[in-house]
């Protein structure tokens, strides 16, 4: 999802890793994050970044800047219990 391509859109909400976007000009709007528990990791991804973006756009964001995801792995889930996943960055609104 996020390899050598410079912009990377999900459900047309831009997610970039770096703190800029290059040629565009964005104030910010504030810290979003979400959290999964459970599930597979490709599936808690998916759920994960669908929360993110939904909590960018209930505050009118374009994009998200400086996208990170981490994943939990607990002695729980080596023995085939759930897995937890948290996504952050910054929603940021484009100044045209």
């Amino acid at each position: 999802m996020f390899g050598k391509k410079k912009e990377t859109y999900i459900d047309n909400m831009l997610i970039v890793t770096t703190e800029e976007i290059p040629g565009r000009k964005f104030e910010v709007i504030g810290l979003v994050t979400a959290d999964v528990s459970g599930g597979s990791g490709e599936t808690n991804f998916s759920k994960v970044a669908q929360r993110l973006i939904a909590e960018a756009r209930q505050v009118n964001a374009n994009a998200i800047v400086g996208f990170r995801a981490q994943i939990t792995i607990t002695v729980q889930r080596i023995a085939g219990g759930p897995m937890s996943q948290s996504a952050y960055g910054t929603a940021v609104k484009f100044i045209d």
